[in-house]
């Protein structure tokens, strides 16, 4: 009897083996399920949020400086301990699109579930379109300029601009004060806005008379990091009696060095002048809508435009790239400003509504834009009065009044769909709390109407 106990026994504890513990496949039995883990709380502090460096390779300034060819420099003030503990950088394949990121802190970096425990965060975007229309972010002051700080759960994210495009981001621990990323941000001296620093003089316009010689000179410095092999060239405008000499056109440039480029612009006894192109209202049978900023404002002039080609070392490999200066040319010195009258700039300062953008495209048979004088009104809110060689413009503000007085006289009229009235010698409209008027002894109705339907008309905030 005990031996068919034991023998029981013995043979349920091999079934019970067999059973729990091994399959009739020689395989190893598959394991229960078990419960997912709980990802757990994210490591505290850091500036990362979910923003991974993905596509950046780990670098130091020196050698970021190197790939990209400018130097790249750290804040010039930190708080006391903190350092730049790692730099990284992206390249996109063109000097305009680096990306560089320094992470700062007062402790050795630590890697936890693929982000850095650093309290601060220095982006630089060498081009970015989005600037600083962030009207829910805080406008905080840095040195002359300012810049807009978002404020996050865990930590703050103050940008600002140094030049259109290149954008700068300092992220930050929330309780790291306001004022210490303000005065960090003021200590930051941006890279280089171009390699190459390209400037023409005289800065805006020559005269050089028909049959004479001017000199115009191109400044450049180099503000890479190794050498440059650079090429001067002018745009090919076929400017008919107008030849320019560059010299030197070809030539290399070592880093902090600059030179300074003659272009010899010789004008013909025989060289037309420069003119402006008429333009013309269109046909009965086109539409007629307002010609965008047609409006001409000063003498007519040459443009003279000068491509500066240069190729540099970046990335291990030759870049090329380009800068442009140009300069206005004319033939002979506008003509001085009248005794008391005002030039364009000054009645601009005294007016509450755009004058340049608003003047007419165009101009009877007999009269050469661009206009003669400027004068301002008394009253305030002060207007302006634009006076043609045939005929004036008159812009005068008139808040709330949207048409003519009851017991004025003269033809009902509209001017792009604003209500007007053509007068003995002149055509007044309203829009947009602006009174119009087109005055003139020696140009018909017919001929004022035109030049009113060629202004633009600005609503209040646009722009």
């Amino acid at each position: 009897m005990r031996k068919l106990i034991a023998i029981t026994i013995l043979i349920l504890t091999l079934l019970l083996l067999f059973n729990g513990g091994c399959r009739p496949d020689g395989q190893e039995p598959s394991p229960l399920p078990q419960p997912t883990p709980s990802p757990g709380p994210a490591p505290s502090g850091g500036t990362s949020g979910d923003l991974e460096l993905e596509g950046f390779q780990r670098t130091t300034l020196e050698e970021a400086s190197q790939l990209i060819g400018v130097p790249v420099h750290a804040p010039a003030y930190l708080p006391d301990g903190y350092e730049v503990r790692g730099v990284y950088l992206k390249d996109t394949g063109s000097f305009t699109e680096w990306i560089v990121v320094m992470l700062i802190s007062d402790e050795e970096l630590v890697q936890e579930d693929g982000r850095y425990n650093e309290k601060m965060r220095l982006t630089i975007y060498w081009h970015d379109v989005g600037g600083l229309k962030m009207p829910w972010a805080e406008r905080v002051q840095i040195g002359d300029g300012y810049g807009m700080l978002e404020k996050g759960d865990d930590h703050n994210d103050l940008s600002w601009i140094v030049r259109p495009g290149r954008r700068l981001v300092l992220s930050a621990e929330k309780d790291i004060p306001t004022k210490e990323l303000a005065r960090i941000a003021e200590s930051v001296v941006p890279p280089p806005e171009d390699m190459l620093a390209a400037e023409i003089y005289p800065a805006e316009s020559i005269v050089v008379p028909q049959g004479e010689t001017g000199t115009v000179t191109i400044s450049l410095t180099s503000q890479a990091l190794k050498l440059m092999e650079v090429s001067v060239s002018q745009i090919e405008t076929q400017l008919p009696g107008v030849s320019v000499r560059i010299s030197p056109d070809k030539f290399s440039l070592a880093p902090g060095e600059g030179i300074e480029v003659k272009a010899d612009v010789k004008v013909s006894s025989t060289a037309p002048p420069p003119s402006w192109p008429r333009w013309s209202p269109p046909t009965e049978e086109e539409p007629f809508p307002p010609p965008p900023s047609l409006a001409i404002t000063e003498p007519a002039y040459y443009r003279l435009t000068f491509d500066i080609y240069y190729t540099h070392p970046a990335d291990g490999e030759k870049k090329s790239d380009k800068a442009s200066v140009s300069i206005k040319l004319r033939f002979k010195e506008p003509p001085p400003l009248p005794p008391g009258m005002v030039t364009l700039e000054e009645a601009q300062k005294a007016v509450k509504f755009p004058i340049a953008i608003q003047l007419p495209a165009y101009l009877p048979e007999g009269t050469e834009p661009p206009f003669v004088r400027l004068t301002l009104t008394s009253d305030e809110p002060r207007g302006a009065t634009v006076h043609y060689a045939t005929f004036d413009v008159m812009l005068v503000p008139e808040p709330v009044v949207s048409g003519p007085p009851r017991d004025m006289e003269g033809e009902k009229t509209t001017i792009h769909k604003k209500p007007g009235i053509i007068g003995t010698n002149r055509v007044d409209w309203w829009a947009y709390d602006l009174h119009y008027a087109i005055v003139s002894d020696q140009v018909p109705a017919s001929e004022q109407l035109l030049i009113a339907e060629s202004m633009m008309q600005i609503a209040p905030g646009s722009g």
